[in-house]
């Protein structure tokens, strides 16, 4: 009987201990999953299969696609690691998906510039490109088409248009065709024709055809106020143009008072689509303001007119229309007739194809039209609240910016919209004073939303120019990618530390907006305009030693001798989703020594998420690559962490790259 009890005892413990080894996961192996199979554009049954943790996956179905072919299941989406196959291993222990990859079938593409060429090249020679991958160095530069603007590449597909960029899947399943969309220019008025005076209604103005400088033109009085309306009617205005028109005055023009430029004295406009009232918003679609200042470097002063000449100026339509409204207002300047009006002539009324993209370099009057400010002036912040003059140089072919009241910030609008992953560059140079730069000079690209007017500023992006020995180092490129879309770009050159600023003057050279910039790689030399602040962990026992672009390395270097662990900053703000890899490398660290590089990204909406970690053991070059950037924009940083520092290590980084998500 003893034995027998004794026999039960050892049996209920033997029960006890398994029951207590599968509650710790000892017995997992034998459960089971469900495994759901994606079958990404193409069919596959069954749909589902139930797997058993650590066995074989065993058979596995194959899909079907018309015009690709099949290459395996994958557990990543954008299929990272090895194919899964019958033999491999079930390591997953929660219900999970596979996804089928695909190689689609050589599909050949044809070109038709529509009139247009490349290079003097009126034609390309067919490419070929694979069926669900993307159309890349198969979409050809701009064409050009004398008389219209280029928009774009595209492809039909049965009665649609595909707009193609080179990052396009390709979807037309056979051989096609690649077409040049061109819009082209619409001349509405010269004034040549004495009827053209019909087309036009006055609201406190009077109008005739007559000539002004040898040129027809339409001649419009105030009737001794400062400000009229004129109505363009029975046009077919069209969204994807530009309402462009030329005027000019022989007007005298003063500022009202020495030294107020706070005044913005000048000839404003107002346009809208439409025969809208003068309240902004009305029904008739949203207006487009702007103004032209009849400045000049020496617009301060009450006895000197400034009327930079003629000027044209440009309005993006943002509805249809047959009908235009414009306001021409002279405000915060006067006349010495003002009691009988002053005289505006209107020599040429254009629409324009948008140009929406590419690079603007201002040689072209239209691209001179872009900043709002040209023979006008750009915000300033500084101690007067005075404004920089901003005037077209003719001999270096770029914006000029001066500094005469010694602003510490100039913010100059470029009135162009970005969409989001947009890269915004500008080619910049300055004469400097007397050639000696003490501190930086930055240079912040900005966006911002004109509905309603100004509001919802972003920072894209920064970067400073701190060279050593002093001058300008020649044309300077501050580039930015745009994290959220925006109406207006506009830059912001920050002189706080720069001595005797208010002899400096800036050349913005060009602005390109490109669309589908794909991975932006900072080179090392770049990463010393985004680089903020470097910093120790407190209680490091320390104290920081240079950082900067070594150029002997060409890599952004930091030198410590903290032995616990340090950090820097870099100014990035990528768009939601896009990710950001950094080339690094530790020189200096023993062998038997370890550290460990980690990222953090940070800002006041968020706070700090931090992930990554790569282990060096003793000196090396590894990249570190983050998760997706999570979005917000508000004080952004990508920071890079070094723990466990080592006293008398070089940290250096190579480069910087951010990645948008993979189509």
């Amino acid at each position: 009987m003893k034995t027998r009890i004794k026999a039960l005892a050892v049996f209920a413990a033997l029960v006890l201990a398994l029951g207590a080894f599968a509650a710790c996961g000892g017995g997992r192996s034998s459960e089971r999953y469900t495994v759901t199979f994606i079958a990404n554009g193409g069919t596959v049954s069954p749909a589902t299969k139930t797997v058993t943790y650590r066995a074989k996956y065993g058979a596995l179905p194959t899909p079907v696609r018309e015009n690709f072919t099949f290459l395996g299941w994958y557990e990543h989406p954008q299929f990272r690691g090895d194919p899964i196959t019958a033999e491999t291993t079930v390591d997953e222990d929660d219900n999970h998906r596979l996804f089928a990859k695909w190689l689609g079938k050589d599909v050949t593409v044809s070109y038709d510039f529509n009139g247009g060429s490349i290079g003097g090249d009126t034609g390309a020679a067919p490419r070929t490109v694979k069926l669900g991958a993307m159309y890349g160095l198969a979409v050809p530069s701009d064409p050009v088409r004398a008389g219209s603007a280029f928009r774009y590449w595209y492809v039909k597909d049965g009665d649609s248009e595909i707009r193609v960029e080179e990052r396009t899947l390709v979807a037309v399943p056979g051989d096609h065709t690649m077409y040049a969309k061109f819009l082209d220019e619409k001349l509405l008025f010269d004034f040549t024709d004495p009827e053209d005076i019909n087309y036009f209604d006055f609201e406190g103005a009077r109008g005739e055809i007559t000539e002004f400088k040898g040129q027809p033109a339409l001649k419009v009085n105030s009737l001794g106020g400062v400000g009229y309306w004129i109505r363009l009617g029975a046009i077919d205005a069209r969204t994807g143009y530009e309402f462009a028109v030329t005027f000019d005055t022989d007007a005298d023009i003063y500022a009202q008072t020495a030294g107020n430029l706070g005044q913005w004295p000048g000839i404003w406009y107002h346009f809208y689509p439409g025969t809208s009232s003068r309240v902004h918003g009305a029904t008739a679609g949203v207006p487009s303001d702007g103004y032209l200042e009849s400045a000049g470097p020496d617009w301060q002063h009450p006895t000197e007119p400034a009327w930079p000449g003629p000027r044209t100026h440009i309005w993006r339509l943002p509805i249809d229309t047959n009908q235009i409204s414009l306001a021409m207002i002279l405000s915060g300047a006067y006349t010495p007739n003002n009691a009988k009006g002053f005289d505006l002539y209107i020599t040429r009324i254009q629409l324009l194809p948008i140009k929406d993209s590419g690079r603007f370099d201002f040689v072209d009057p239209r691209d001179q039209g872009k900043f709002g400010q040209i023979g006008g002036y750009g915000w300033c912040e500084s101690p007067s609240g005075n404004h920089a003059p901003v005037t077209f140089n003719d001999v270096e072919n770029a914006v000029q910016i001066a500094n005469p009241t010694g602003a510490q910030q100039i913010y100059l609008d470029f009135y162009m919209p970005v969409r989001t992953g947009w890269a915004v560059t500008y080619e910049i140079d300055a004469v400097l004073p007397g050639g000696i730069m003490d501190g930086n000079i930055g240079l912040e690209i900005w966006g911002y939303n004109t509905v309603p007017n100004k509001h919802g500023d972003l920072l894209f992006g920064s970067t400073a120019i701190n060279p050593s020995g002093g001058a300008w180092p020649g044309t300077q490129v501050a580039m930015a990618i745009a994290p959220q879309g925006k109406d207006v770009v506009f830059l912001v050159i920050n002189m706080a530390n720069l001595p005797n600023r208010q002899d400096a003057v800036f050349y913005i050279r060009s602005v390109t907006l490109s669309p589908d910039p794909g991975p932006v790689t900072y080179s090392a030399a770049q990463l010393a305009g985004i680089a903020g602040s470097v910093w120790e962990n407190p209680g490091g026992g320390g104290t920081m030693g240079s950082h900067g672009y070594d150029a002997g390395k060409n890599a952004y270097k930091i030198e410590s001798d903290s032995t616990t662990s340090l950090g820097i900053r870099f100014n990035l703000t990528p768009p939601f989703g896009w990710t950001i890899s950094a080339v690094v490398e530790i020189d200096g660290l023993p062998g038997g020594d370890t550290m460990t590089v980690s990222y953090e990204f940070y800002n006041t909406s968020f706070g700090n998420i931090a992930g990554g970690n790569l282990i060096f053991t003793g000196s090396g070059t590894q990249t570190i690559t983050s998760d997706a950037w999570p979005g917000g924009a508000s004080d952004p940083h990508f920071v890079l962490d070094f723990s466990g520092s080592y006293a008398g290590a070089a940290y250096y980084i190579h480069s910087i790259t951010i990645t948008p998500p993979t189509a």
